[in-house]
C-alpha cells in the first residue's frame, strides 16, 4: 500500500500581524548630559600599533624560549 506525501500548510506564512509594543533600550541607565563639543582624538584612547619587524622578533624570542622535546624518536 503506497502512502502520500502531504505538505504542511502554512497559513499565517508571510501574512502581516500587528507590530510590539516599543520598548526602551535606556530603562534604569539615568540621564545622560553633556555641553559643548569634544573633539575625537580627545574621546578615542591612542592605539599605539607594532610593527610588524618587532612583532617577528618578539615570537622568534619566545620561540627559542620555550622547552624543546627530550625524546626523539626514529624509526
Amino acid at each position: 500500500m503506497a502512502t502520500t506525501f502531504t505538505p504542511v500548510d502554512h497559513t499565517m506564512h508571510a501574512s502581516t500581524v500587528p507590530l510590539a509594543t516599543a520598548q526602551s533600550l535606556f530603562q534604569g541607565s539615568g540621564d545622560t548630559v553633556a555641553q559643548g563639543e569634544m573633539p575625537l582624538w580627545e574621546a578615542v584612547p591612542e592605539r599605539r600599533e607594532v610593527p610588524l619587524g618587532d612583532a617577528a622578533r618578539e615570537l622568534k624570542k619566545e620561540h627559542a624560549n620555550v622547552k624543546k622535546a627530550r625524546k626523539v624518536w626514529e624509526n
